[in-house]
């Protein structure tokens, strides 16, 4: 059987279009209680995002395989943006601790399920 990624994506844009909306681009609102709603809209909808991840299935060595790469690649463009973003905030003077949170934490999470799955399986 094969899988439609269809709900997935829906969500993942959804997901994408709120975040854009939430960071205002181009500056065109400045009232809080919209911001307010996008930003409970995000949770939302990553809710939804998160459990389709989390509910996934390989049903083969072959899908195993493919969530493990998907999951790297994930890692490892979301570490790179992180750094990409402490370099900028460096140059400009002002580091916000949030950033090297960010990516202290998925280095955690990553050496924790690594060391939890080494042991579980």
């Amino acid at each position: 059987m094969k899988h439609t990624y269809v709900k997935e994506t829906l969500i993942a844009i959804a997901l994408i279009v709120l975040l854009v909306c939430l960071a205002n681009p181009f500056d065109t609102y400045m009232l809080s209680m919209l911001e307010s709603f996008i930003l409970g809209g995000v949770f939302i909808v990553f809710s939804f995002f998160a459990s389709f991840f989390w509910r996934e299935n390989a049903q083969d060595e072959r899908e195993e395989i493919h969530r493990s790469l998907a999951g790297r690649v994930a890692f490892l463009v979301g570490s790179i943006v992180l750094l990409i973003g402490i370099a900028f905030e460096i140059r400009s003077g002002t580091l916000d601790v949030w950033l090297i949170a960010a990516l202290v934490s998925m280095i955690v999470a990553k050496i924790a399920a690594r060391m939890y799955s080494e042991r579980r399986f």
